[in-house]
């Protein structure tokens, strides 16, 4: 049953009517995906699709390139299908976290969309990321964001000198960026912690 307009305006998690179309493109099969997509393109077209929409377009392309690839995607001077795989998914490799603890003695638990990459969709191509999230445990965030600095890596946001207990508490994660552009969301929390 489609759910109403009121009730997508409300609920900010859920996908938009567009990209249900998307979803249907991308892991549907058969004429039901193709005809999903070709209704998202005339709809919306590939000029400026949303985030949430954007990330999905890998994964529509490797869905239809089974042979159901509709010209609107396949054609090289509009839309080069490499551009959709590839561009969304410039992030450092895993091991760039490594740099920044001393390979690897702080125990690592990848998160969110790098997690998913390597578990859940059909290759890592498919899911787009910005970054690459890692939780590591709260005793080690002091050394691990002193380490990842010395190694070149900057913070993204603002941070006192001196990383107080008190910080530490108060945030959850930082988002460091690779002198070479990659970027990991550090994490020594799972979640922004609730204060008393």
């Amino acid at each position: 049953m489609p759910l109403s307009d009121a009730v997508y305006s409300t609920v900010g998690c859920l996908p938009e009517p567009a990209q249900i179309l998307l979803l249907q493109a991308a892991l549907g099969q058969g004429p039901e995906a193709a005809t999903a997509w070709e209704r998202w393109e005339r709809e919306n077209g590939l000029d400026r699709p949303d985030e949430g929409s954007y990330r999905l377009l890998p994964l529509v392309y490797r869905n239809l390139s089974r042979g159901l690839l509709r010209p609107a995607m396949e054609h090289p001077e509009r839309h080069p299908p490499q551009r959709l795989v590839e561009e969304p998914t410039a992030v450092p490799p895993g091991a760039a976290a490594d740099r920044g603890t001393e390979r690897g003695r702080v125990p690592i638990l990848v998160l969110k969309g790098a997690a998913l990459a390597l578990s859940v969709y059909p290759d890592a191509g498919c899911r787009p990321m910005r970054d690459i999230d890692i939780l590591i445990p709260s005793a080690n965030g002091r050394a691990v964001f002193r380490k990842l600095e010395a190694a070149g890596w900057r913070a993204l946001y603002w941070r006192p000198r001196a990383l107080g207990e008190s910080y530490l508490r108060f945030r959850h994660a930082m988002d460091f960026e690779a002198p070479g552009g990659g970027r990991i969301d550090l994490h020594w929390h799972a979640a922004q912690p609730v204060l008393p």
